[in-house]
């Protein structure tokens, strides 16, 4: 039969976590780090204890909150129809503080496939540069992101 192991009633929830995490967890890290800063105009500031905040132009559309070097949740801004789907899932809740300018935390990372999570990443980002000054987006080059997030027009009646 195989040994229990048993770590010292002094452990750390950090060491607790490096111990028992995904042997993944780091590259998940340095995943979301590298997608997100691959954005355009994307910076990264350490906020509000162990957090990573990610902006564009001075405006917040990422949040990784960790526990040492594992991810503890990842914050997003989302339209407000992926809201009400995202908070029906497990392991998504309304963001904290942020929940009525539908913001989630996603605070089980299975609970998103990866490529979905790039994805609604990338719409957040979106949505935030949509919000900046027209003169701002010029400025930056990213104009065009406001004009794909518009609905297209109606028609109008004759």
């Amino acid at each position: 039969m195989g040994r229990a192991f048993r770590l010292p009633l002094s452990t750390s929830s950090a060491q607790f976590h490096a111990h028992f995490r995904s042997p993944f967890a780091d590259l998940r890290l340095a995943h979301l780090k590298t997608f997100a800063l691959a954005l355009p105009h994307t910076t990264v500031v350490k906020q509000w204890g162990d957090c990573l905040v990610f902006k564009v132009a001075g405006k917040m559309f990422l949040l990784l909150a960790l526990d040492g070097d594992t991810v503890d949740g990842v914050i997003f801004k989302c339209t407000p129809e992926e809201f009400d789907d995202l908070v029906d899932l497990d392991g998504i809740t309304q963001a904290p503080y942020c929940a009525k300018r539908h913001w989630v935390r996603v605070g089980d990372l299975a609970a998103l496939p990866p490529a979905d999570l790039d994805r609604r990443i990338r719409r957040s980002y979106d949505l935030v540069v949509a919000k900046l000054t027209k003169k701002l987006r010029t400025q930056l080059g990213l104009q065009t992101i406001a004009a794909a997030l518009k609905p297209p027009s109606e028609p109008s009646a004759p």
